[in-house]
């Protein structure tokens, strides 16, 4: 059965405009955003595949969609959800920040923490302050695909120069849930830091990110 041939009152969109957006279910909603079924599925039971298939809208957040394997859900439907989970972590990192003084790791932390949510691979964000705290700067500053993220010191490099900012913060996340810095982030870190300070540019801190919490270089004394 398609969609076409549901009633008026179990169509997703006509129940969206009629009751509001808010009265679907996660399915309706998913259904909306695919937007088409195939000829053999409506986009309903492509919606209900898909949440399936992942267990819960927050896993499937998480999934890197690349990966996700559901009959009749091509590259442009999974562009799509991507872009709306993408989306969804902007606005509440816009919403959070929007008054923030980047002055201590816990305003940072709850400022920037949205951007990562649900991410199943490493990123390396940099964030960039004026001599008030104030942000001038924020965005990924890493290079590879799929799980090998490497930082791009070039770009970091480039970011500090045009933007002349004086203060810089590094955060990225662990997707396996362990806030604790390794060897490996330890030498990233110290190497920035010596880096940094050759163009005048002070790092503050190194925040690893998950989504239970947060480890802080400056609080750790260890920048």
């Amino acid at each position: 059965m398609s969609i076409k041939d549901l009633s008026e009152n179990s169509k997703p969109r006509e129940r969206a405009l009629s009751l509001g957006i808010e009265s679907l279910s996660d399915i309706e909603l998913l259904a909306i955003i695919i937007g088409s079924g195939t000829k053999d599925a409506s986009a309903i039971a492509l919606a209900s595949d898909v949440l399936n298939t992942a267990s819960s809208l927050y896993n499937l957040s998480r999934i890197p969609l690349q990966s996700l394997s559901v009959k009749g859900i091509g590259r442009v439907k999974k562009l799509v959800l991507s872009a709306i989970f993408e989306i969804c972590r902007r606005v509440q990192s816009e919403q959070n920040s929007e008054y923030a003084k980047y002055d201590n790791s816990q305003k940072i932390y709850e400022a920037i923490y949205p951007r990562f949510y649900g991410l199943m691979k490493e990123r390396f964000m940099v964030i960039l302050l004026d001599r008030k705290y104030d942000k001038v700067y924020e965005g990924f500053i890493d290079t590879g695909k799929n799980q090998k993220i490497t930082l791009s010191f070039h770009e970091l490099f480039k970011l500090c120069t045009t933007v002349s900012a004086p203060f810089a913060i590094i955060i990225h996340n662990h997707p396996s849930g362990i806030n604790k810095p390794s060897s490996d982030d330890d030498e990233t870190t110290e190497a920035i830091k010596v880096s940094l300070k050759i163009i005048d540019v002070k790092l503050l801190d190194h925040l690893i990110v998950t989504d239970s919490g947060y480890y802080s270089y400056k609080d750790n004394k260890k920048i």
